[in-house]
């Protein structure tokens, strides 16, 4: 196995990582709604949910871990990143599930649907000040796009998988669902 290959698995342990973080932390805000409603079963089971999603971090990361030991990187932060094609390692940048909110408020206040530089407009205005330097530094892959806009379009498509934007919206239109509206209103009342 190259080096090449190794630095992949690398950086694949440290985005799954890095996503499954963002899982804890949506199933965590999750579980809070549901004991607001005060079903004590549902809430049992999103506890039961959070610590299975726990330990297959856990055992992630000690994969990662071993992985580490058995091939050490050797290398400074600037040369992973430039041999991982930009990517950064887990907790530099603002985390996907960071976005969710900012992109369903500005779908809101958009009418419901908007073309997507309005939504990233309107977006990056209600992000600006949570936003680290690195999220507008361009992507190695894509010189013109700053991470943040890559990340805003991750967390669409993780938004549509959740059903709470419309998958069947025109291309460059990014729409709320009427799951999206209601998640907006339960978080409002909460």
């Amino acid at each position: 196995m190259n080096e090449d290959s190794r630095t992949k698995v690398r950086v694949a342990l440290d985005l799954s990582l890095e996503e499954i973080e963002a899982e804890i932390q949506f199933e965590n805000r999750r579980g809070a709604r549901i004991f607001e409603g005060g079903d004590h079963d549902k809430v049992r089971d999103a506890l039961e949910r959070a610590e299975q999603i726990k330990g297959l971090r856990d055992r992630i990361e000690a994969t990662r871990n071993d992985w580490k030991t058995l091939f050490p990187e050797g290398q400074t932060k600037g040369e992973r990143e430039t041999q991982n094609g930009g990517r950064l390692e887990p907790g530099v940048r603002t985390p996907e599930d960071r976005y969710y909110l900012p992109i369903l408020e500005s779908l809101r206040e958009l009418g419901g649907s908007a073309r997507t530089s309005k939504v990233l407009e309107r977006t990056l205005q209600r992000m600006k000040d949570m936003l680290q330097d690195v999220d507008f530094e361009p992507l190695a892959s894509t010189p013109d796009m700053p991470r943040w806009k890559n990340t805003s379009a991750w967390a669409r498509n993780t938004l549509k998988e959740r059903g709470l934007m419309c998958k069947d919206s025109p291309h460059g239109v990014w729409e709320i669902s009427d799951a999206g509206i209601q998640f907006l209103k339960r978080g409002d009342s909460g």
